[in-house]
């Protein structure tokens, strides 16, 4: 070996061992390096969790504040509505009073069963709720056999040609008022020209099942109940069927829209209801109606009776009043406040039965008592 190549040689020998110290102290230091930089990106993961912790503490922040303010703004136009419907019921209650009067004092009511419809710009649909009305009537026996009574609430539309055509029958009687004066009204008045013990309530757009009103009536004597209903089922206008409403005996928790909806369609003992007061014409119950005479007659103690078959048909219309009413709320808490302070109803089984057109009575709340004494399946005379 050349002299220069062994001094080569040996110059690289002994700096390897330097090279090697400062490949590992390098690696050393790389290796602290990337151990503070984990630490750092440990810190900033944690600054970033921290972050988006807060981000949705923010957006719930906001969302919350949305809903209040969309609550604030329903319950601001449900005061303005209601602030407006109050200065509106004095005109509407002197029409009331000025149409009562004309009917003259009530007669003694005898023995039997009434169809009432209010109706306002309803002539589409009012025809067909008359001829179903009197179709109640062929199914029950002559001697019971009422009228369908029909109040023309201030319509502008059809209506009076529509009850024109439907006065061939002379089963049929209509008032009029000049002005709408509202639903409970309408209904008071025509409970108040009702000749019969008994009502069956029909919207101008629903429309009854002869066979079923017919039960509903005979029910309703059996037993001796304030509030007689059945199955309805809802349809759209082109007859779909969307939902069964009033499917169950009347309990506790279907009170105060905790459970299934019972519809204000029902052969009412007109007497019963007009001593509790008849339909209340306050303002806070206008979305709710046919819910407020429930509960106030639950809380007088009066019986319901539900029958399990279909007894009408119950139109949905998008166009109508619906429970997403900003009033909806509002007057549910109304509701509470006026008939559930004490939690009586909350708390109590209203007085109900269940009651099968063969079988007579199939169930009974516990305050309804047994029941004994009611008659045997048949007792009312039908066709």
């Amino acid at each position: 070996m050349k002299p220069t190549r062994l001094r080569t040689w040996w110059q690289r020998a002994r700096s390897a061992p330097a090279g090697v110290e400062h490949v590992v102290a390098q690696q050393d230091r790389l290796g602290a390096d990337l151990g503070s930089l984990s630490s750092r990106l440990t810190r900033v993961e944690a600054s970033v969790a921290q972050l988006a912790e807060l981000v949705t503490q923010l957006a719930d922040l906001v969302t919350a504040i949305r809903q209040e303010d969309l609550q604030a703004r329903a319950a601001a136009r449900a005061d303005q509505t209601y602030t407006l419907r109050t200065a509106e019921a004095a005109a509407q209650d002197t029409l009331t009073n000025a149409l009562l009067d004309s009917l003259g004092e009530p007669s003694p009511r005898r023995s039997g069963l009434s169809v009432t419809i209010v109706s306002w710009q309803h002539a589409g649909f009012l025809g067909d709720a008359i001829r179903s009305g009197l179709a109640v009537l062929d199914r029950i026996s002559p001697e019971p056999r009422g009228e369908v009574l029909i109040l023309d609430n201030g319509s502008t539309d059809e209506t009076p040609s529509v009850l024109a055509a439907a006065r061939g029958d002379a089963r049929v009687r209509a008032i009029r008022v000049p002005r709408n004066v509202g639903l409970t009204r309408g209904r008071n008045v025509l409970l108040r020209a009702c000749t019969t013990t008994h009502a069956l309530m029909l919207d101008a757009d629903n429309r009854a099942d002869p066979d079923g009103g017919a039960v509903l009536f005979d029910a309703a004597r059996r037993v001796g109940a304030a509030f007689t209903y059945g199955n309805l089922v809802m349809a759209d206008g082109s007859g779909e069927i969307l939902d069964v409403a009033s499917q169950e005996p009347l309990t506790s928790a279907c009170l105060f829209l905790g459970g299934p909806h019972i519809d204000t369609f029902a052969v009412v003992d007109v007497e019963t209801v007009e001593r509790v007061g008849g339909y209340s014409t306050d303002p806070g119950f206008n979305e709710i109606e046919d819910h407020e005479i429930i509960h106030r007659l639950c809380r007088h103690g009066e019986l319901f009776a539900f029958v399990p078959m279909i007894v009408g048909y119950y139109r949905v219309d998008p166009l109508g009043r619906g429970l997403s009413s900003p009033d909806h709320a509002a007057s549910i808490a109304r509701l509470r406040r006026q008939y559930d302070q004490d939690g009586r109803l909350s708390g109590t089984e209203p007085r109900a039965v269940a009651i099968h057109p063969e079988l007579g009575v199939i169930w009974a709340s516990q305050s309804a008592g047994l029941l004994d004494d009611a008659p045997p399946p048949g007792t009312a005379d039908r066709d």
